[in-house]
């Protein structure tokens, strides 16, 4: 069995890796520890062995030592690891120490018993010849004395820093580089990201904005269509009215006179009579033809200006709105002589529809309602959003005969706090209304329930309540 000074030379520590190392086995290592904290219990603890990573772990003083035969490591882990790391420095320090004063003993031995054969250092350590010199051998010691008490300072900077393995100042330099390094990176990853979503988010407006202008399209051609066919059939009923030609009866007479030759009497007074009868029974035959042209051309031009009448009934409404509209259908709103347009500007405020509304005005259209107001209300007053949108009307109003109409904003849960702007802004607009020529539509009925997740925009539910609020309106303004 080894005693404890042999023992606390198998223990030894390594600057490089930050790591204790064990020269001998772990039975060996087993009884060190067990001496060091006082406690026989240990020498007689279970040993674990794990032969794929080539260690043995035991268990000690609320900690479990772990010996990696290969590389000869000793790691220390759990709750007791602080006390016994500073154990084990401690013996490192007490063995450094009783070897510093070994060799200064050897030292001042060397330089007393110095002589012309042989100049001894330590007897166990250095022999010397003669051939030596004495200067080079004294700097050399002193060498070792400083790299000894290098050791015996990095030493006393572990037991400072409560047994963990202090860093170098290079070490330290280093990982602040890499610090700063992965900061930097991360800042690049997070404004990368944040300008990828602002991308996304500016590629659904458009996406939004080019879907309202399908369909805004889609309405327009179907318009083209309709009043192409109107014409058509229009100029087919002129055409053949025109062609149609009434003769008075002196012109038919004389037409038939001209055709049917003229013979001198005969003698025989029968065929004379035969021939007259003819002539009464064409002239009768050309009456009934001239009274059934003119029956027709009287039912042609009564046709024609029933269908003038219907065009002239028929009631033209624009909507212009910003992306709430979105989900109306308006070739389910267009019926009972109802032509419904909507015009859908995603993302566009009170001020930018003064400009989306001028191709509206050129149509000029029987009734023009607006819904807009919704995006204003974020950096803006309840107050202000309300006036602009009475101000927008107005200036409608004085370059269209239109009749205008408001429809109220719809609710909100995005933001509790522009769900009160909304209401707030729909009792100013009805009071604003109730002195001007124009109409107000309520949409206080369109609940929480019919928004989509966004709590902004309405869902199908929603799209159909709006739909009907507007189609009421239009139907008692006809």
């Amino acid at each position: 069995m080894m005693d404890f000074t042999t023992l606390q030379n198998c223990l030894s520590y390594d600057s490089s890796s930050n790591y204790f190392l064990w020269s001998s086995g772990v039975d060996s290592l087993k009884i060190f520890v067990s001496e060091i904290l006082k406690d026989t219990a240990i020498a007689s603890a279970d040993v674990n062995e794990d032969k794929h990573h080539k260690m043995f772990s035991f268990k000690a003083a609320d900690c479990t030592i772990k010996l990696y035969t290969s590389t000869k490591k000793v790691i220390i882990q759990g709750s007791g690891s602080a006390n016994l790391t500073k154990i084990f420095s401690a013996n490192l320090n007490n063995k450094r120490d009783a070897v510093e004063r070994n060799n200064d003993r050897d030292e001042q031995e060397s330089s007393s018993s110095t002589s012309n054969d042989c100049f001894v250092i330590s007897p166990n350590l250095v022999n010397v010849s003669n051939t030596v010199n004495q200067d080079d051998v004294i700097s050399e010691l002193h060498m070792i004395r400083i790299e000894m008490k290098k050791m015996k300072d990095d030493i006393s900077n572990i037991l400072s820093n409560g047994g963990k393995i202090k860093s170098s100042s290079e070490s330290v330099v280093d990982v602040e580089n890499l610090n700063f390094k992965l900061r930097e990176e991360n800042n690049l990853l997070r404004n990368h990201l944040k300008v990828t979503e602002d991308h996304l988010a500016d590629m659904k407006k458009v996406i939004d904005t080019l879907e309202c202008e399908k369909s805004t399209l889609i309405s327009t051609i179907n318009i083209l269509q309709n009043n192409q066919t109107t014409k058509l059939t229009q100029d087919e009923l002129f055409e053949s009215t025109s062609v149609l030609e009434v003769n008075t009866p002196a012109e038919s007479e004389s037409v038939m006179q001209q055709k049917i030759p003229v013979n001198k009497p005969k003698k025989i007074e029968k065929n004379s009579v035969t021939v007259d009868e003819k002539r009464k029974k064409n002239k009768k035959n050309r009456k009934h033809k001239q009274k059934s042209s003119t029956t027709k051309v009287t039912n042609t031009q009564s046709n024609s200006s029933a269908s003038r009448q219907l065009e002239q009934e028929e009631k033209r409404v624009v909507i212009l709105g910003d992306s709430v509209v979105k989900g109306l259908q308006w070739w389910k709103m267009s019926k009972n002589n109802v032509r419904v347009q909507v015009k859908c500007f995603p993302g566009a405020t009170v001020s930018d529809m003064e400009c989306y509304a001028i191709p509206t005005l050129r149509s000029d259209p029987d009734e023009i309602i607006v819904h807009i107001g919704t995006n204003d209300l974020r950096h803006r007053s309840s107050q202000d959003v309300a006036e602009d949108i009475i101000n927008l009307c107005d200036d409608l109003s004085q370059n269209t005969t239109a009749r205008i109409t408001i429809s109220g904003l719809t609710t909100r849960t995005d933001d509790s706090s522009i769900g009160e702007k909304v209401k707030d802004t729909n009792r100013i607009l009805k009071s604003f209304v109730s002195c001007r020529d124009l109409k107000f539509i309520d949409n206080c009925r369109i609940g929480s329930n019919m928004l989509n997740g966004s709590g902004l925009h309405l869902n199908q539910k929603g799209s159909a309540a709006l739909a009907k609020n507007i189609l009421n309106q239009v139907v008692n303004s006809h």
